[in-house]
């Protein structure tokens, strides 16, 4: 992150060093406006619930797994404060993958793949997993999703729910023959 976005003079939002999509920007805008309204620094909490609050690909993944908000509300005000560091890996994370793709942007899905990353000092990490979410699972079959979208010419992009379909068939273990 280089510098801070102020938005009405009250809540500075990171300036990425990185081009974002529209739906990334309003996620990280909205994360950011969420930790101001609650007088706290923000975390990958703000962030997933974001994601999850507005209309994006990252927010049809979690729908499509099944993932649910209602057990990561209270991690909003966790005991144990999350390192300053975790953010400054979600957005390495969602940079390296972005830079991977034909037209580099980071989108909503490459900031929910920063947010999956292996960090056990990751609010997200430790919520989801209190949730019963298999993070790793959740992790690699988005990764398949992202890998997927960029070998796929413009017109035949599937959908990140066609994607982990596809990427959750293929983990699956063969039938049995009869």
């Amino acid at each position: 992150m280089s510098g801070k976005t102020t938005i009405d003079g009250a809540v500075s939002v990171p300036t990425l060093r990185y081009p974002f999509s529209a739906e990334a920007e309003q996620v990280v805008t909205l994360a950011w406006l969420e930790a101001a309204r609650h007088a706290v620094p923000p975390t990958t909490i703000h962030l997933l619930l974001a994601l999850y609050s507005s209309n994006n690909m990252a927010q049809s993944y979690l729908r499509d797994q099944r993932v649910e908000i209602a057990h990561l509300t209270p991690s909003l005000n966790p005991q144990h404060p999350e390192p300053e560091e975790v953010l400054a890996l979600v957005w390495n994370t969602a940079l390296q993958l972005a830079q991977a793709d034909a037209e580099p942007m980071v989108t909503s899905l490459h900031v929910l793949a920063g947010l999956l990353r292996f960090h056990q000092a990751s609010l997200v990490i430790r919520a989801l997993r209190r949730g019963g979410h298999d993070t790793s699972r959740l992790r690699n079959l988005l990764i398949n999703c992202l890998t997927q979208q960029r070998h796929r010419p413009a017109t035949a992009q599937a959908t990140p729910a066609q994607a982990a379909a596809v990427a959750a068939q293929a983990q699956s273990p063969a039938p049995a023959p009869a």
